[in-house]
């Protein structure tokens, strides 16, 4: 058995077991038929840090999706914009986090009400950062294989629902913020 012309098992004497391989030549597949379907593509970086792939993502104009500072970070160092990251959470860890994403210009996509609260109140004290948020809305229903997994709904941890659209809103207004952009599951 073969991965890109090398055998599976020269790779298993050479680096050890378990090993993950990556082939470069379906990745670069997968990126350009996926880049087909939307003018913005955005890799979700918890399926993989791994700074190659990366790499290989910011080469084809791929951008980021990060769940955690730390993600962000690592995207910046493989050699990603801020502009190309976007934030993806329901909390701030902590008010480092919120602060690092203002002095970075990193684009915040707010998962709960409470995280646009805390954005809105961090941008108001911090006077510089992106005013433009995105937020995750749960449309009151999704899917999954089990109540955990289930992306929306009344079982989904993730999202602001639809409901509380009014309450966005008045926090936008009250911290002088901007919705630039609305994320589903």
């Amino acid at each position: 058995m073969k991965i890109e012309k090398v055998e599976v098992q020269e790779i298993a004497r050479q680096f050890g077991t378990p090993v993950y391989v990556y082939s470069l030549e379906i990745l670069r597949q997968s990126i350009n038929e996926i880049k087909k379907l939307s003018p913005v593509t955005r890799y979700a970086m918890k399926a993989s840090s791994n700074v190659k792939i990366l790499q290989e993502m910011l080469a084809n104009g791929v951008k980021i999706d990060a769940v955690s500072v730390y993600e962000v970070q690592r995207a910046i160092r493989a050699g990603f914009k801020a502009e190309d990251i976007c934030f993806t959470s329901d909390v701030f860890f902590n008010a480092d986090d919120v602060n690092y994403c203002l002095d970075n210009n990193i684009y915040c996509n707010c998962g709960t009400l409470g995280m646009v609260e805390e954005y809105g109140q961090a941008f108001k004290k911090h006077g510089s950062g992106s005013a433009k948020i995105s937020i995750r809305i749960n449309p009151g229903e999704g899917a999954g294989h089990s109540k955990k997994t289930n992306t929306g709904g009344p079982y989904s941890k993730h999202g602001i629902w639809y409901q509380n659209l009014d309450e966005v809103k008045q926090l936008l207004k009250k911290y002088d913020m901007t919705l630039s952009g609305v994320h589903m599951h």
